[in-house]
């Protein structure tokens, strides 16, 4: 079902950016109005709810407070309980999916002999698992360039 809903979501954005192509094409809208519709296209897609798992590592049963809002007007506090099942935006679960981890550097010795610094392994803090088919990098939004 979540699946359907999803496919459904990103064919309407795909639908809507092919209707802003048609009449950019046509010439019935300007370049700068394109800008303002693929803002809001992308602003709906972000905003789209996505049902997951939160898990709390450094803290096992303790709880992430963070305030959070990727497009104007849209900060919201959140407060997630490790091991709870939230429903949240979708840009709201890519920041914790790009920020619950920080690297661990580790000293190597190169070739000649010389100490390097590199990222040993990755600490996991907290993370988000989607119960839902989430992919954070299918936008469906497609760019319109008048020729």
């Amino acid at each position: 079902m979540a699946q359907t809903n999803k496919s459904k979501e990103i064919q309407n954005v795909r639908v809507q950016t092919k209707k802003i192509q048609e009449n950019l094409i046509s010439n019935e809208i300007t370049p700068a109005k394109i800008v303002v519709d693929k803002k809001k296209l992308q602003k709906d897609y972000d905003m789209t709810p996505v049902t997951g798992t939160f898990r709390f590592t450094e803290v096992p049963g303790g709880t992430l407070n963070f305030t959070f809002g990727k497009h104007k007007g849209t900060n919201k506090d959140y407060s997630l309980v490790d091991g709870k099942v939230y429903t949240i935006p979708r840009c709201a679960a890519k920041h914790l999916k790009q920020t619950g981890r920080y690297p661990i550097h580790e000293y190597q010795t190169d070739i000649n002999g010389v100490p390097i610094v590199r990222v040993g392994r990755m600490k996991i803090r907290y993370s988000f698992n989607s119960l839902d088919s989430f992919d954070d990098s299918d936008t469906g939004i497609v760019t319109a360039v008048k020729l």
